[in-house]
């Protein structure tokens, strides 16, 4: 396990909240840094309370490894890049909205969409009721779109960045 000090965390915040605002990198003074930790202690206090201190999470893994038996060729692919997509959900809020089993579905699915491979029924059902017989496609496509998003921004980002280096080199 990694464990960060809280001075470390939030020096880190307040550079990466600067940089997202398009704010230079300035020092940082001792009292922004301690308003900032108190603030930091403070959220993470009613986070708790809100929660009433439960934080067991069950994570959307555990149905992508399940789903690994499933009869079809190049599983180990489909559940290799799953697994990234899973990794990546967590960039949006998508755990505090859906249950794990329909996050694993999502990744599936963006995984076959990623091979090109479809996946074929079993036993006269689709993919996914192997998972949860209450999963239904519509549902899958939504969560989907909502993790596509991360890559879009992504790469708008990317060709921003090299208009950027572009424009640099080239003045």
């Amino acid at each position: 396990d990694y464990q960060m000090k809280l001075s470390s965390l939030v020096t880190l915040y307040i550079r990466l909240d600067a940089k997202c605002k398009g704010l230079p990198e300035k020092p940082i003074s001792d009292i922004m840094r301690q308003e900032k930790e108190k603030d930091l202690c403070h959220c993470e206090s009613e986070i708790l309370k809100e929660t009433g201190f439960d934080l067991e999470i069950e994570l959307p893994y555990k149905y992508i490894f399940e789903y690994k038996a499933y009869p079809a060729s190049d599983m180990d692919k489909i559940t290799e890049v799953a697994c990234k997509f899973c990794n990546d959900s967590f960039l949006k809020p998508i755990c505090l909205y859906y249950h794990p089993i329909e996050i694993a579905c999502a990744c599936i699915y963006l995984s076959t969409l990623f091979w090109k491979k479809k996946l074929p029924d079993w036993k006269g059902l689709p993919w996914y009721k192997m998972i949860s017989g209450d999963m239904e496609l519509p549902q899958i496509m939504d969560i989907s779109e909502i993790m596509r998003q991360i890559y879009s921004r992504a790469e708008k980002e990317a060709i921003q960045k090299q208009e950027a280096l572009k424009r640099q080199f080239l003045i």
